[in-house]
Protein backbone atom coordinates (compact mmCIF):
# COMPACT_ATOMS: atom_id res chain seq x y z
CA UNK A 1 0.00 0.00 0.00
CA UNK A 2 1.24 3.40 -0.84
CA UNK A 3 0.24 6.80 0.26
CA UNK A 4 -0.06 10.20 -1.36
CA UNK A 5 -1.31 13.30 -0.20
CA UNK A 6 -2.58 11.36 3.28
CA UNK A 7 -4.30 9.08 0.88
CA UNK A 8 -3.98 4.94 1.32
CA UNK A 9 -3.98 3.82 -2.30
CA UNK A 10 -3.63 0.23 -2.28
CA UNK A 11 -1.74 -1.48 -5.71
CA UNK A 12 -4.36 -2.67 -7.59
CA UNK A 13 -5.21 -6.14 -9.09
CA UNK A 14 -4.58 -6.46 -13.10
CA UNK A 15 -5.35 -9.19 -14.94
CA UNK A 16 -5.75 -11.30 -11.72
CA UNK A 17 -2.12 -10.43 -10.52
CA UNK A 18 -1.91 -8.36 -7.07
CA UNK A 19 0.56 -5.33 -7.82
CA UNK A 20 2.84 -6.85 -5.13
CA UNK A 21 3.58 -9.51 -7.31
CA UNK A 22 4.09 -7.89 -10.30
CA UNK A 23 6.28 -5.48 -8.58
CA UNK A 24 8.42 -8.27 -7.69
CA UNK A 25 8.28 -10.42 -11.34
CA UNK A 26 9.62 -6.21 -12.56
CA UNK A 27 12.24 -6.55 -10.30
CA UNK A 28 12.98 -9.95 -11.01
CA UNK A 29 13.24 -9.57 -14.59
CA UNK A 30 14.92 -6.28 -14.12
CA UNK A 31 18.02 -8.26 -12.05
CA UNK A 32 17.83 -11.42 -15.25
CA UNK A 33 18.66 -8.56 -17.80
CA UNK A 34 21.33 -7.75 -15.66
CA UNK A 35 22.67 -11.28 -14.88
CA UNK A 36 22.91 -11.82 -19.00
CA UNK A 37 24.10 -8.11 -19.94
CA UNK A 38 26.79 -8.27 -17.10
CA UNK A 39 28.04 -11.70 -17.50
CA UNK A 40 27.74 -11.87 -21.56
CA UNK A 41 29.11 -7.95 -22.35
CA UNK A 42 30.61 -7.11 -19.13
CA UNK A 43 30.10 -4.37 -16.63
CA UNK A 44 31.09 -1.49 -19.07
CA UNK A 45 28.35 -2.09 -21.29
CA UNK A 46 25.75 -2.56 -18.75
CA UNK A 47 23.70 0.69 -19.20
CA UNK A 48 19.90 1.28 -17.45
CA UNK A 49 18.92 1.67 -21.32
CA UNK A 50 20.25 -1.81 -22.10
CA UNK A 51 19.07 -3.37 -19.21
CA UNK A 52 15.23 -1.69 -19.80
CA UNK A 53 15.83 -3.24 -23.52
CA UNK A 54 16.66 -6.74 -22.29
CA UNK A 55 14.46 -7.28 -19.82
CA UNK A 56 11.35 -5.19 -21.54
CA UNK A 57 10.53 -3.50 -18.57
CA UNK A 58 9.70 0.61 -18.96
CA UNK A 59 11.73 3.20 -17.51
CA UNK A 60 9.52 4.45 -14.68
CA UNK A 61 9.69 0.95 -13.57
CA UNK A 62 13.41 0.35 -13.89
CA UNK A 63 13.81 3.73 -11.05
CA UNK A 64 11.00 2.19 -9.03
CA UNK A 65 13.48 -0.52 -7.86
CA UNK A 66 16.54 0.66 -8.59
CA UNK A 67 18.63 4.42 -8.32
CA UNK A 68 21.11 3.76 -11.42
CA UNK A 69 22.80 1.25 -12.76
CA UNK A 70 25.24 0.66 -9.96
CA UNK A 71 22.67 -0.36 -7.54
CA UNK A 72 21.00 -2.99 -10.23
CA UNK A 73 24.59 -4.33 -10.35
CA UNK A 74 25.02 -4.74 -6.69
CA UNK A 75 21.73 -6.15 -6.94
CA UNK A 76 22.92 -8.88 -9.77
CA UNK A 77 26.08 -9.73 -8.06
CA UNK A 78 24.33 -10.24 -4.28
CA UNK A 79 21.96 -12.61 -6.10
CA UNK A 80 24.43 -14.58 -7.54
CA UNK A 81 26.36 -14.44 -3.81
CA UNK A 82 23.28 -15.97 -2.36
CA UNK A 83 23.07 -18.52 -4.78
CA UNK A 84 26.49 -19.58 -4.04
CA UNK A 85 26.12 -20.09 0.01
CA UNK A 86 22.72 -21.31 -0.48
CA UNK A 87 24.46 -24.32 -2.45
CA UNK A 88 27.70 -24.46 -0.60
CA UNK A 89 25.78 -24.75 2.82
CA UNK A 90 23.27 -27.63 1.19
CA UNK A 91 26.61 -29.02 0.27
CA UNK A 92 27.83 -29.11 3.63
CA UNK A 93 25.02 -30.08 5.62
CA UNK A 94 25.10 -33.33 3.52
CA UNK A 95 28.46 -34.61 3.02
CA UNK A 96 29.67 -37.02 4.85
CA UNK A 97 31.33 -35.51 8.19
CA UNK A 98 35.07 -35.65 7.08
CA UNK A 99 37.34 -33.19 6.12
CA UNK A 100 37.80 -34.34 2.42
CA UNK A 101 34.10 -35.36 1.91
CA UNK A 102 33.04 -31.47 3.05
CA UNK A 103 35.41 -29.92 1.46
CA UNK A 104 34.83 -31.44 -1.63
CA UNK A 105 31.22 -31.71 -1.46
CA UNK A 106 31.12 -27.42 -1.37
CA UNK A 107 33.75 -27.19 -3.89
CA UNK A 108 31.99 -28.90 -6.32
CA UNK A 109 28.78 -27.45 -5.63
CA UNK A 110 30.32 -23.91 -6.22
CA UNK A 111 32.24 -25.15 -9.53
CA UNK A 112 29.66 -26.24 -10.86
CA UNK A 113 27.36 -23.34 -10.51
CA UNK A 114 30.41 -21.07 -11.75
CA UNK A 115 30.76 -23.06 -14.82
CA UNK A 116 27.38 -24.33 -16.06
CA UNK A 117 26.35 -20.56 -15.86
CA UNK A 118 29.59 -19.08 -16.70
CA UNK A 119 28.28 -15.82 -16.83
CA UNK A 120 27.98 -16.15 -12.89
CA UNK A 121 31.45 -16.81 -12.61
CA UNK A 122 32.33 -14.01 -14.63
CA UNK A 123 30.53 -11.62 -12.60
CA UNK A 124 31.49 -12.41 -9.25
CA UNK A 125 35.34 -13.78 -10.51
CA UNK A 126 36.17 -11.32 -12.93
CA UNK A 127 33.79 -8.29 -14.15
CA UNK A 128 33.15 -7.29 -10.00
CA UNK A 129 36.68 -5.65 -10.24
CA UNK A 130 36.32 -3.67 -12.97
CA UNK A 131 34.44 -1.20 -11.07
CA UNK A 132 34.58 0.59 -7.83
CA UNK A 133 31.00 -0.67 -6.44
CA UNK A 134 31.37 -3.56 -7.19
CA UNK A 135 34.82 -4.09 -5.98
CA UNK A 136 33.85 -3.31 -2.27
CA UNK A 137 31.19 -5.64 -2.43
CA UNK A 138 33.44 -8.26 -3.95
CA UNK A 139 36.04 -7.65 -1.40
CA UNK A 140 33.37 -7.40 1.93
CA UNK A 141 32.41 -10.95 0.12
CA UNK A 142 35.92 -12.78 -0.11
CA UNK A 143 36.19 -11.45 3.68
CA UNK A 144 33.03 -12.74 4.76
CA UNK A 145 33.65 -16.56 2.78
CA UNK A 146 36.98 -16.32 4.53
CA UNK A 147 36.01 -15.76 7.73
CA UNK A 148 33.19 -19.17 7.19
CA UNK A 149 35.78 -21.22 6.26
CA UNK A 150 37.61 -19.98 9.42
CA UNK A 151 34.78 -21.21 11.58
CA UNK A 152 34.41 -24.34 10.09
CA UNK A 153 38.42 -24.47 10.83
CA UNK A 154 37.90 -24.28 14.11
CA UNK A 155 35.38 -27.13 14.08
CA UNK A 156 38.83 -29.15 12.95
CA UNK A 157 41.88 -27.98 14.70
CA UNK A 158 41.52 -27.51 18.56
CA UNK A 159 42.66 -24.63 20.80
CA UNK A 160 43.24 -21.74 17.86
CA UNK A 161 42.52 -19.16 20.52
CA UNK A 162 45.63 -17.70 20.45
CA UNK A 163 46.02 -18.28 16.27
CA UNK A 164 43.88 -16.11 14.99
CA UNK A 165 45.71 -13.89 12.55
CA UNK A 166 47.10 -17.71 11.16
CA UNK A 167 43.37 -18.97 10.84
CA UNK A 168 42.56 -15.95 8.82
CA UNK A 169 45.76 -15.73 6.82
CA UNK A 170 45.17 -19.20 5.81
CA UNK A 171 40.96 -18.91 5.27
CA UNK A 172 42.19 -15.90 2.92
CA UNK A 173 44.80 -17.90 0.80
CA UNK A 174 42.54 -20.19 0.56
CA UNK A 175 39.31 -18.47 -0.90
CA UNK A 176 41.82 -16.27 -2.66
CA UNK A 177 42.98 -18.84 -4.50
CA UNK A 178 40.26 -20.61 -5.46
CA UNK A 179 38.57 -17.72 -6.94
CA UNK A 180 41.64 -16.70 -8.69
CA UNK A 181 41.99 -20.65 -10.16
CA UNK A 182 38.23 -20.64 -11.59
CA UNK A 183 38.41 -16.77 -12.76
CA UNK A 184 41.87 -18.64 -14.84
CA UNK A 185 39.48 -21.37 -16.16
CA UNK A 186 36.14 -19.18 -17.19
CA UNK A 187 38.72 -16.41 -18.84
CA UNK A 188 41.30 -18.50 -20.30
CA UNK A 189 38.65 -20.83 -22.13
CA UNK A 190 40.51 -23.70 -20.58
CA UNK A 191 39.78 -27.15 -21.24
CA UNK A 192 39.46 -29.11 -17.91
CA UNK A 193 38.03 -31.94 -16.78
CA UNK A 194 35.41 -30.81 -14.43
CA UNK A 195 35.65 -33.53 -11.78
CA UNK A 196 39.55 -33.37 -12.08
CA UNK A 197 39.67 -30.09 -11.12
CA UNK A 198 37.16 -30.44 -7.98
CA UNK A 199 39.70 -33.13 -6.99
CA UNK A 200 42.79 -31.07 -7.83
CA UNK A 201 41.14 -28.25 -5.94
CA UNK A 202 40.45 -30.28 -2.68
CA UNK A 203 43.85 -31.67 -2.58
CA UNK A 204 44.85 -28.35 -2.69
CA UNK A 205 42.84 -26.67 0.46
CA UNK A 206 43.52 -29.72 2.13
CA UNK A 207 47.28 -28.92 1.76
CA UNK A 208 46.68 -25.57 2.93
CA UNK A 209 45.22 -27.04 6.20
CA UNK A 210 48.05 -29.15 6.49
CA UNK A 211 50.29 -26.28 6.42
CA UNK A 212 48.52 -24.36 8.33
CA UNK A 213 48.98 -27.40 10.96
CA UNK A 214 52.29 -27.06 10.64
CA UNK A 215 52.76 -23.31 11.24
CA UNK A 216 50.70 -23.73 14.25
CA UNK A 217 52.81 -26.03 15.97
CA UNK A 218 56.04 -24.40 15.16
CA UNK A 219 55.07 -21.18 16.63
CA UNK A 220 53.63 -23.63 19.84
CA UNK A 221 56.91 -24.95 19.94
CA UNK A 222 58.21 -21.78 20.48
CA UNK A 223 56.19 -20.84 22.87
CA UNK A 224 55.93 -24.02 24.66
CA UNK A 225 52.36 -24.69 24.28
CA UNK A 226 50.70 -28.12 23.43
CA UNK A 227 50.52 -29.07 19.39
CA UNK A 228 47.55 -28.38 17.97
CA UNK A 229 45.24 -31.58 17.33
CA UNK A 230 43.04 -32.57 14.45
CA UNK A 231 39.45 -34.03 14.56
CA UNK A 232 38.71 -37.05 13.65
CA UNK A 233 38.11 -37.66 9.93
CA UNK A 234 41.25 -36.38 7.92
CA UNK A 235 40.87 -38.25 5.02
Amino acid sequence: MCHHWGVAIQKRTYAGVPGADRSQQRRTQLIEAGLELMGSQGVAATTVRGVISQSGVSPKYFYEHFTSVDELQVAVFDAVIAEVEQLALAALASAPRNARSRIRAVLAAITDLLLTDPRKGRILLTEAITTPVLATRRLAEVTRFSGLLAHHSRTVWQGLAHYESTVLTTSHFAVGGYAETLAWVLEAGADVDRAQLVDELTELLLGTGDAFARIVRHQRGQSGSAPATADAGRT
